[in-house]
Formats: C-alpha cells, sequence, structure tokens
C-alpha cells in the first residue's frame, strides 16, 4: 500500500493564553496551487497539498467523468516551477479517451470545494452512477469492522496530529484492509488522491468501502459512486443531498462513525446485522 503524505510546514505564531504571549513554531498544511492542462490545453487550476501530483489528477480526471473509463491511462508530462513541488501538470490523453464536452472547468478549485468551476447544472445531475453490485462481490460488513476501518484511517493522519489541518480518506477491500490512504486540506482532493493511487496500480475493483473525515456532502458520495464504492464511512454529518443522491445510486452511507457507533442513512442491508428503522 502506498500511503500518501502531504507537505507540513513550520511557521511563526504568537500563542496567547493563561501565561500571557510568546513565540512559537507552529505547524501548518501547505496549500499551494497546481494547474492541470490536457493536452496543452488549460482545464483546471486546483488548490490542495503538494505530493502525489499525478494519483491527485488521475483520480480527478476519473471522478469527474472526464477519462472514458478506469482503464484509460494518461501519459504525463510534470513542470516544476518557484519550489520543490510541480506548479503545472500537462495529461497527455488520446482523444477517444476523453469525454471533454461540456465538462472544462473554467475557474479555479478551491481546496474546500469539488464543485468550482463546473459550468452546467447537468454536470451535477449525471455526476451520480448507480452501483452495480453483482452477487456477493461486496459482502456484507459487521458493525465492528466498520468502526475499525474508521480508527485505521485515523491511525494514519499524521498530518492532521501535526497540523490539525488536513482532511483523510481510505480505501479498503472485502475483507477490511486498507489498501490505499490519503491527507490533504481538501476533503475532495483526499478522495481523488486515493481513487487515483488505486487507478495507477490496477486496484481500483479491489476496494469495497471508503472511509472520510469529515462531513460528506455532494461530491463525496459522486466521486465514491463513480468509483463504484457500496459503502461510506464519515467521521461527521452527511449533507440532505448526499444522502438523497447515496439512496439513489444504491450506497450505503454511514455518518458519525465515532466512540463505537454510528448511524446510518441509507442502504443499511449492507451492514451485516442492520436494519432500516421506520
Amino acid at each position: 500500500m502506498n500511503v500518501l503524505t502531504p507537505r507540513v510546514t513550520n511557521l511563526p505564531v504568537t500563542r496567547h493564553g493563561d501565561s500571557g504571549r510568546r513565540g512559537a513554531k507552529d505547524a501548518l498544511c501547505i496549500e499551494a496551487p497546481l494547474e492541470i492542462l490536457i493536452n496543452g490545453e488549460p482545464f483546471s487550476v486546483t488548490m490542495r497539498s503538494p505530493g502525489d501530483e499525478l494519483a491527485l489528477v488521475r483520480g480527478l480526471l476519473f471522478t469527474e467523468g472526464v477519462l472514458s473509463s478506469a482503464s484509460a491511462y494518461p501519459y504525463t508530462t510534470t513542470e516544476c516551477h518557484r519550489g520543490p513541488w510541480p506548479r503545472t501538470l500537462d495529461i497527455s490523453v488520446p482523444d477517444d479517451q476523453l469525454e471533454l464536452d461540456g465538462h472544462e472547468r473554467r475557474l479555479v478549485s478551491a481546496s474546500s470545494c469539488g464543485l468550482c468551476g463546473k459550468t452546467r447544472l447537468g454536470d451535477l445531475e449525471e455526476a451520480v452512477p448507480a452501483i452495480e453490485d453483482s452477487g456477493d462481490a461486496r459482502p456484507a460488513l459487521t458493525a465492528p469492522a466498520i468502526l475499525a476501518m474508521q480508527e485505521r484511517m485515523r491511525s494514519e493522519q499524521l498530518a492532521f496530529d501535526r497540523s490539525g489541518g488536513t482532511h483523510a480518506a481510505a480505501a479498503f477491500d472485502a475483507e477490511g484492509t486498507m489498501i490505499a490512504f490519503a491527507e490533504d486540506i481538501g476533503r475532495h482532493n483526499a478522495v481523488d488522491k486515493v481513487i487515483g493511487q488505486l487507478l495507477l496500480e490496477g486496484r481500483l475493483e479491489e476496494a469495497r468501502a471508503m472511509t472520510v473525515s469529515g462531513r460528506v456532502s455532494f461530491e463525496i458520495v459522486s466521486k465514491a459512486a463513480r468509483a463504484q464504492l457500496g459503502l461510506l464511512v464519515a467521521v461527521s454529518a452527511p449533507s440532505s443531498l448526499s444522502v438523497e443522491l447515496a439512496q439513489a445510486s444504491g450506497m450505503t452511507l454511514v455518518g458519525f462513525c465515532r466512540d463505537d457507533r454510528f448511524n446510518v442513512y441509507t442502504h443499511p442491508e449492507r451492514i451485516e446485522g442492520v436494519d432500516r428503522v421506520q
């Protein structure tokens, strides 16, 4: 498993407290722009934690439906400017693997939002495909297994432990084993990095579930559904729209997974021994 780690920097800060004020160093997660080009043409500028740019862009293009399939494999050219991290990533993709009509981004994508730059309402309405379960391909998990997955992800959040400023995502196989992990200043970036890494390694079909830190909103459900992840588990609250979309797509959505308990909002049948309470 490749653990994807963002960069953290130490910057001076003045601490105020009961004992007065003093100078100190504070660990902050780095936020930096990444310009994405496709075949030399501008596509997007996204704000992210530097590192793992190829996984981020590979996942982003797949979860947004820009690449026609999971098997599409772009060639890349990386250019570095004014620092140790890539500032521009030019992706070369054969035209027959692209689905760019109406999907071009025209705005900066902020680290807090995965929808910035969408230009049509239809882009949102078409973003959540149905989960295609087949037989026992995605067996039910137990409640203890779900809690253990969330705890496993939390144990890898080293950048969060240092800075308190990152989100995390992790993918798990049918046995509840973590097979990919990422932290990033953006929730949607962490998800894209995990999915992108699985795509680069040819392991996306092994993934059955995803855990995420923070809340769940529309873009997180849409990305997980695009990757055909039948179970999405969050440490915090889902939005009303994320619940509606998870229900419509056939996804099991779990929220407030912490302290040995969780809420199941949609499709409880994937969790052994959990039934819907009316």
